[in-house]
């Protein structure tokens, strides 16, 4: 009886020490800094190889 109360205790101060580190961190979300490359980040609306993309196809990462 001893021994089970004894790993009962050391179990639920193991949980709640867990869960307090759990409230107290920080969130884990990095700031966005955007590309590292200058200039815009270009995109496909067709599928193929890119020799084949005609500026009709190009949809520019500023663009909706």
């Amino acid at each position: 009886m001893n021994r089970t109360k004894t790993t009962a205790t050391l179990v639920a101060g193991s949980l709640l020490a867990g869960l307090a580190m759990i409230a107290v961190a920080g969130p884990a979300a990095a700031a966005d800094e955007g590309s590292q490359i200058p200039g815009n980040s270009l995109w496909f609306s067709t599928v193929g190889p890119l020799a084949s993309q005609s500026a009709a196809t190009q949809v520019l990462s500023g663009s909706n």
